[in-house]
């Protein structure tokens, strides 16, 4: 209470200097903007900028695009009505008469060594009160709007200018300037990212609580719902420096433990009442829909800082997703930026898809008020009814003996088997140790009516992946890359931990009653085998991870040292920190490949792996798609099957060509002219496929 009466004090003197009465509550230490009548020496050239028109087409428009700056720059306003007062801020506070009036261009210079102001907060996490012990990177961010003779506004406009800021040291990625209140963050009673109110009074109620782990603990930030959604203004900044989109949105905390982080995840909404209801906006490069469209509309998408992750590799949930993308479930992409707050360097997140029955809509073409969305047993998405569809299928499975055939192809007709068969393998296959094998972090999604309008209307649910941090040996190094984690999750529930789970839904009882299968236990192995052979081969794998990890070592050790903890942020070289723990996935990765054909034998009881060697005569001509896979060919094939399981390999010439015929060492197939073939691994083979020009 002391540090916020200072600020209040604060405030008030540096409003009262200025001649504005700005909010106490978001104090401001950005001297005013040097005003000049025309452009000063050593000022660039301006360029004008091209704003959107309100549907009531009256807008404040701005001289010069947001953008990097070397030289300071001059800004001037516009309004397209007759008559209209502009006002503005330059503290991320909404602009309204008691603002800055704008009377005259003025300039933007750098914000080199100014005083912290959001980066110096405490309060906001009951784990740390770490705040930098520098002047983070700045740049000037301006709100304003018109206030129009017949008492109408404009909607509020905003740009951000970084001047003298190197737009090299925030890589190759994109900017996200975020612009909102002080208030809407900070507050002690409604501010988002505090512990606040609601933490005070939640200790009340048991004092002993402050003695539990911080992410445990519960504050402002805890809170859920619309109520605790906030207005924001976003704008991103491109690679190139030039401007990607401006959008009047809505903000939130995201996430579950990773809430009580200093850096918090966050989650944008785009409404009508901001502005619009989409972000009409290619987010997310090379994130394209079923039908192979760019996605160039979402209605949500989130700042996401990477939940256990956070303090490690922070790549490694958008590199496995991304490794399994081809996969028969959902998953989520990405792409790396770097954001600032009110502009305040912010540090790097990743721009991710977020599950919502418009991301279904977006990506699959289905109407979104046909989705149903389960949420850890919850209903996300969809009308209340809707609930009992889940825990129909899910009785249906759980209550009846799985091992008839009939009963299972009755539950093939509810679940899309080899969505579920591709997750549950996944997720054992990664090892992730707060996944739907522990009650958390899965979903299901399906249509409600059947009405195939597409292939996925079928009623069928699927599974959809998110949040795989807690795996991959995140707090082991890769000591544990040879932990079976297979068997405990394959052995038949108890009758009361079965009675128990069956009452709450609990899905590990889903995937053991379908085990009962023989095709399901055969199908899950095949498909553990497919998940090490095809996705989790090292070398591809490696390739992939170094892709993606370029722009964290740049980015990374920045970040560490704004947000901390202070174990890593007080590191003599907090680079080679951050590579070890890129080291350390990059080598689970590959003891994982090495362990896990006996980890699988072991658990399921089978007999010695053959290896299967695959290849084509041209990769320009065709390729082959294993048990429905396809196979990257740039790679030499080399994959370990059991006896035990059948394969199915699919020869696919690429246009221009046609499939000639297979060719097979040590061994026989039955018909080497079928583009199909199937046969199980009673030796190892290798077996190329011949293609060539129709």
């Amino acid at each position: 209470m002391k540090k916020h009466t200072t600020f209040l004090i604060l405030g008030l003197l540096l409003m009262s200097l200025a001649g504005c009465n700005k909010s106490a509550a978001s104090p401001d230490t950005t001297p005013e903007p040097t005003v000049s009548s025309s452009l000063e020496d050593g000022i660039d050239t301006p360029q004008e900028a091209l704003p959107t028109p309100t549907p009531e087409g009256y807008y404040v428009a701005f001289n010069l695009d947001s953008g990097f700056y070397e030289k300071n720059q001059t800004i001037s306003l516009s309004c397209n009505a007759e008559g209209a007062l502009i006002y503005y801020t330059l503290d991320g506070s909404t602009p309204d008469k008691t603002s800055t009036l704008y009377e005259k261009e003025f300039t933007v210079s750098r914000k080199l060594y100014t005083q912290n102001v959001l980066a110096a907060q405490t309060g906001i996490s009951a784990g740390s009160n770490y705040v930098p012990d520098y002047a983070v990177d700045k740049c000037t961010v301006i709100r304003a709007i018109a206030y129009l003779p017949d008492g109408t506004t404009t909607p509020v406009a905003h740009a951000s200018y970084f001047i003298g800021l190197d737009r090299e040291k925030y890589g190759d990625v994109p900017v996200v300037s975020l612009i909102t209140d002080f208030e809407n963050l900070y507050d002690y009673d409604t501010g988002i990212y505090v512990l606040g109110k609601t933490h005070k009074e939640w200790l009340a109620e048991d004092p002993s609580r402050a003695y539990m782990d911080g992410w445990q603990q519960v504050g402002n930030y805890s809170n859920r719902g619309r109520e605790w959604e906030r207005p924001i203004s976003v704008e991103l900044i491109t690679a190139d420096g030039t401007a990607g989109f401006k959008q009047n949105m809505g903000v939130r905390i995201m996430g579950g433990a990773s809430r009580n982080q200093t850096q918090k995840s966050l989650k944008l909404y785009a409404r009508e009442e901001y502005e619009a209801k989409n972000l009409k906006y290619p987010l997310i490069p090379d994130n394209y829909d079923k039908s192979g469209e760019l996605i160039s509309k979402y209605k949500t998408f989130v700042l996401r800082v990477g939940g256990n992750d956070a303090d490690s590799a922070r790549v490694r949930d958008p590199f496995l997703q991304a490794l399994v993308k081809d996969a028969r479930f959902e998953t989520q992409q990405s792409t790396p930026c770097v954001v600032f707050l009110n502009g305040e360097y912010w540090g790097m997140y990743t721009i991710n898809e977020d599950y919502t029955d418009n991301h279904f809509e977006n990506n699959y073409g289905i109407d979104n008020k046909n989705i149903v969305l389960i949420k850890r047993g919850e209903l996300e998405e969809g009308e209340e009814d809707d609930l009992s569809l889940f825990r129909d299928m899910y009785r249906f499975i759980t209550q009846n003996d799985m091992s008839d055939p009939e009963l299972y192809n009755a539950a093939c007709e509810l679940v899309d088997m080899g969505s579920f068969i591709d997750y549950f393998a996944f997720e054992l296959y990664i090892h992730n140790e707060d996944s739907i094998f522990e009650n958390n972090n899965w979903r299901l999604w399906r249509v409600r009516n059947s009405d195939g309008a597409t292939a996925w209307s079928d009623g069928k649910w699927r599974f959809a992946a998110y949040d795989n941090d807690f795996s991959t040996g995140i707090y082991s190094g890769s000591d544990n890359a040879s932990y079976d984690n297979i068997s405990p999750v394959i052995a038949p529930s108890g009758a009361k931990e079965r009675e128990n789970n069956i009452e709450h839904y609990v899905p590990l009882e889903l995937f053991r009653s379908l085990l009962n299968n023989e095709a399901f236990r055969n199908e899950l192995i095949l498909a553990l085998c497919d998940m090490r052979n095809i996705y989790f081969e090292p070398k591809q794998a490696t390739q992939l991870l170094n892709e993606m990890t370029e722009p964290y070592l740049k980015l990374m050790p920045e970040t560490f040292h704004r947000f901390g903890p202070d174990w890593i942020a007080n590191q003599q070289d907090i680079s080679l920190y951050y590579e070890s723990k890129v080291n350390d996935l990059r080598n689970y990765i590959a003891k994982r490949y090495t362990a896990m054909p006996n980890l699988i034998k072991n658990a399921f009881g089978l007999g010695p792996m053959k290896k299967l060697n695959l290849g084509v005569n041209d990769t320009s001509m065709g390729t082959i798609e294993l048990n429905g896979r396809t196979v990257d060919l740039s790679f030499a094939f080399s994959g370990m099957y059991f006896g035990e399981t059948t394969i199915t390999l699919t020869a696919v010439p690429a246009d221009g060509y046609k499939f000639v015929r297979w060719e097979v060492t040590n061994g026989e197939l039955a018909d080497t002219a079928s583009q199909t073939v199937q046969f199980t691994m009673e030796a190892g083979k290798t077996i190329n496929a011949v293609f060539e020009k129709k």
